[in-house]
This record gives C-alpha cells, structure tokens and sequence, in this order.
C-alpha cells in the first residue's frame, strides 16, 4: 500500500543549558530555585553550600528545573550548583553567584519613651546588613516607614502625647535586592506632660537681674518660670521661654529671691522644679 510517514527528534545532551538561576527566599531558612534551562530537561541536580564553606552539599535530582533547599541559615549567603540531565545525560554544571536567605527575625524592645518619641533596640542573628522601620498609631491600618539604619537602634521622633503606638522592624541583606525578614513588633504609649525641670541654678548678673536655668527637656516644648521676694506670700510667674533659660529683670537690689520652674508641652504643664535662691548683687554709692 500507500506509505505512511512521521517524524521525530532524538533527544541528546540538553543544548546548556542552565544559563541562570532564580532565586527566593520566602523565609529565614529556605531558597526556592529554579534553573532558567534552553532546551528539553526533565530532570535536574543540585548542590549548595555556606558562603563560608568549600565543600557543596548533595541536594539531590528533582524532576523538572526547580526545587527548595530548607534548613538555611537565615540572612546568610549560598552558592548553588545545577546541572541538567536529559534520559541520564548531564550537562555541564552552572554555578550561581551568591544568593541571600531572609534575615531571622528579630526581637524588638521599647528602650525609652517620651512624650513625643519612642527609642527601640532590635537584635537579630544571621548576616544582617540593616533594619527596616516602620509605625503607626494603635488606631490606623496603615504602616509609616520610618527609614533604614545598618545599625540596629532608632528613636522615632514626631509622635503625639498620650497616644498608643504599634512599631515593627524587619532585617534585610545586603544583596540589594530589597530581600527582607519577618517582622519584630512591640507596642508603647508615649508619655503626657514633662517631667520636672532639673538641674536648676539661679546666677546673679547685676544689683537688679538674676539669670535662671534649667537642664533642657525633650518633651517640653516650652518653659515657665516664676519667683518670689523673700517675705512674700506667693511666687509669681515673670517668664516663659522656648529654651530653658529666662533673666528676671527690675529686681531690688541686695535682696534674696526665690525660683522655680514648668516645663510644657500639648498634654499640660510638668510639677515644679526645686525651688533654688539667689541675691541681686549689692549696689553702693551708685556703683556695683
């Protein structure tokens, strides 16, 4: 009879290849690879090791081109090796430049609060190259990013008095691949009014003014000061100043006076500092 044709080609050697890998870490302790091969594979072989190592780990032939490598250090690097087999011919091996696991996620503690910032401290284990910040208030559904430090503390500062605020931080590699690990949390409540004034000292300047300072406070946004004249009944306020230092002026002359000192800020007014005295300067014959 009539003939009957087809046609078909012998598969060899796949034509090389694993020209590139690609590479994701979903989390601290695992790549997921896959060979970027040209031609007709149906299985491949795999080797890994430690940035640090010089020998590869057998991983094994999957079926396919891709295939997860678990139990990884987490924000370290790896070199993998593949080959690609075709009806148990293997091609050359193609080795992949350094490739990073997610950073372990850290822990994350509240260092210090104050009214309008919260300091943070993050630990995390692995090579992390930096941390990533992020918060917001307790009330909100949107995260703020708060910046990027290669060390592992920040102070987030603008904050609100009196207010819950949530903050996470997550470390990343150094691979420039935006690659990140799991997040830390920690929530803190800023504070309300300032604390005391401290560190206050009243210095004569002349037979009628008397310079009175104070440490400065990060939560006070503003100073008030009084004083009395010995025998007096009552202080009285004669200043308030944006830096904690104020000159109570048209003083008597020779006579004790006594001080004292708020801070400020949007939650109210601080107790008093310690109250500390002074005499204006002695003036005779016209002359200090």
């Amino acid at each position: 009879g009539n003939y009957a044709t087809a046609n078909a080609t012998t598969q060899g050697v796949p034509d090389f290849l694993v020209n590139s890998l690609t590479a994701d870490s979903p989390n601290a302790s695992t790549l997921n690879l896959t060979a970027n091969c040209s031609n007709r594979v149906t299985h491949t072989l795999w080797w890994y090791r430690h940035q640090n190592d010089t020998t590869y780990r057998y991983h094994g032939k999957v079926s396919g081109t891709s295939t997860s490598i678990g139990n990884l250090v987490g924000g370290s690097q790896y070199v993998v090796q593949c080959q690609a087999i075709n009806e148990d011919q293997q091609s050359n091996v193609f080795t992949s430049p350094s490739l990073s696991t997610v950073g372990n996620a850290p822990t994350l503690s509240i260092t210090e609060v104050k009214s309008y910032q919260v300091s943070l401290a993050a630990t995390a284990t692995g090579a992390v190259n930096g941390f990533r910040w992020e918060y917001k208030k307790q009330s909100d559904n949107t995260w703020t990013d708060a910046g990027v430090t290669t060390g592992a503390t920040k102070t987030i500062t603008g904050l609100q008095v009196i207010t819950e605020y949530n903050f996470r931080v997550r470390p990343f590699s150094d691979e420039g691949t935006g690659k990140v690990g799991n997040y830390a949390t920690a929530n803190a409540q800023t504070k309300g009014v300032p604390d005391p004034p401290s560190g206050v000292t009243a210095t004569a300047l002349s037979d009628n003014s008397i310079r009175i300072t104070c440490d400065a406070n990060i939560d006070a946004q503003a100073y008030r000061f009084e004083l009395k004249r010995e025998g007096d009944p009552a202080f009285s306020e004669f200043a308030v100043s944006l830096v904690p230092e104020a000159v109570a002026k048209n003083l008597q002359n020779n006579t004790r006076y006594y001080f004292r000192i708020r801070s400020q800020n949007d939650a109210g007014l601080s107790n008093y500092s310690s109250t500390v005295q002074q005499f204006t300067m002695y003036r005779l014959g016209g002359r200090t």
